[in-house]
């Protein structure tokens, strides 16, 4: 059964089919990409010293942020769709020179030029695989192209924080028996949830994280709710004032990585350092 997930070419068709709506997600959800931004600014070595190798790169919104602080960036996405509009986004933005785009899946970076990393960031390909030994191949992947001592970060979907967006945006989940104990058991819903060009992914218990990476040589420095509360809290952040919105911001920061907080985000960050082989 495992030879099936291996397969995933319905993930790549799911972004290629709708590419619009993975490009605005970080517009619809400027909390995540704000707390996620600031934590990585906090972490990453100065732009000097190396560009940052991001995998998943989608639309590009992160790519475009970290050059916009000073950074190369080489973008890798499975999506060539997506690939291709991070490009034309670069082209159309003052740091073209700093950015290149690749087409690769994250269990096999060989296509990305061999060149030494200052960090490395993999902010999307875990959502989708469900296979844990899949996930320490992608860690391991982009953490080879790093130093001792680099640093690393990852995305993760909450396997409870995401209970309320499903409840908002399919109520009628609840109803299928098998999904609720699938999910919380295995972190995916049952087998007829999933493929068919639909979302399918991989929900992560906050406590797996520092052991999953810990196998790939990553040593930890946080995991932290990169979107916390409700899913229904972006809609009603567009509409305070900006004061408001940064003090929310600064709040949220500030206990994005209280541990019983952590499981009440939609979405983790993981942020480490790779250790001594």
């Amino acid at each position: 059964m495992e030879e099936r997930w291996d397969d995933i070419t319905d993930i790549r068709d799911h972004y290629d089919n709708d590419p619009d709506r993975e490009v605005d997600r970080l517009t619809r959800h400027p909390i995540e990409f704000a707390i996620t931004m600031r934590h990585l600014k906090a972490h990453l070595p100065q732009p000097e010293a190396g560009p940052i190798l991001e995998v998943g790169c989608a639309g590009g919104r992160y790519t475009l942020e970290l050059a916009r602080l000073g950074y190369e960036v080489v973008a890798v996405d499975l999506s060539p769709v997506l690939v291709e509009r991070c490009s034309r986004e670069a082209d159309r933005s003052p740091f073209s020179r700093q950015i290149g785009t690749v087409v690769a899946d994250a269990r096999d970076l060989s296509p990305v030029p061999q060149r030494p990393f200052a960090a490395a960031l993999v902010m999307g390909p875990l959502y989708h695989l469900i296979n844990r030994q899949e996930r320490i191949v992608a860690i391991r992947q982009a953490s080879s192209r790093i130093d001792v001592g680099g640093l690393f970060a990852s995305a993760h979907i909450c396997r409870f924080g995401t209970l309320a967006h499903i409840a908002l945006s399919i109520p009628s989940w609840i109803e299928n028996e098998e999904n609720v104990p699938a999910l919380l058991r295995d972190g995916y819903p049952p087998i007829s949830e999933r493929g068919d060009g639909q979302f399918r992914g991989y929900f992560a218990h906050p406590h797996q994280l520092e052991p999953l990476h810990a196998e790939a040589g990553i040593e930890p420095i946080l995991t932290a709710c990169s979107d916390p509360g409700s899913a229904a809290l972006d809609s009603r952040f567009h509409e305070m004032t900006p004061e408001q919105r940064q003090k929310w911001l600064d709040l949220f920061y500030t206990v994005s990585t209280e541990p019983s907080y952590v499981g009440s985000s939609s979405h983790l960050l993981f942020v480490g350092r790779k250790g001594v082989a």
